[in-house]
């Protein structure tokens, strides 16, 4: 589709019903869908975020998936949260590259993780393994997967 996500939202008649408010918030949503800069500042910060809970309060990951709180879940929590301070270091040093190539390495990486993640916790879901909170991760990386796919050109 010539154009993307950003181009679809000039189609809805939302500026009007909005207002200037929300007419600001789809600007703000056609920077995230259009801008690799501002996306890959944006993906980093969620990632360091994520990282740092990960890394020093695991139990509200924990409380937040409905899983329980138990010596080997810290242990994944804490590396886990070393995996995504490593994504998002590549994601942010990468947000000013040039070189094509690159940024679709980086894209690619974040898609399979981001998308595999997903997966992974639908599926967790569906065995009854993890709770209803598990939906916020998958719509985040949902998200992230659907953002840097658009850079795969």
């Amino acid at each position: 589709m010539a154009g993307g996500f950003a181009a679809w939202l000039d189609l809805l008649p939302l500026g009007n019903l909005l207002g200037t408010k929300g007419t600001r918030q789809l600007d703000k949503i056609r920077l995230f869908w259009s801008d690799y800069r501002f996306l890959s500042l944006t993906a980093s910060a969620v990632m360091f975020s994520i990282c740092v809970t990960l890394l020093l309060v695991p139990s509200v990951i924990h409380w937040l998936f409905q899983i329980d709180s138990t010596t080997g879940s810290d242990v994944m929590s804490r590396r886990a949260a070393m995996l995504f301070l490593g994504l998002a270091v590549i994601v942010y040093r990468t947000r000013d590259a040039t070189d094509a190539a690159a940024r679709r390495t980086v894209c690619t990486a974040i898609i399979c993780t981001m998308g595999g993640l997903a997966l992974v916790g639908f599926f967790d879901y569906m065995r009854g393994t993890v709770g209803i909170g598990i939906w916020l991760a998958i719509v985040v990386e949902v998200v992230m997967v659907a953002g840097f796919a658009r850079f795969l050109k």
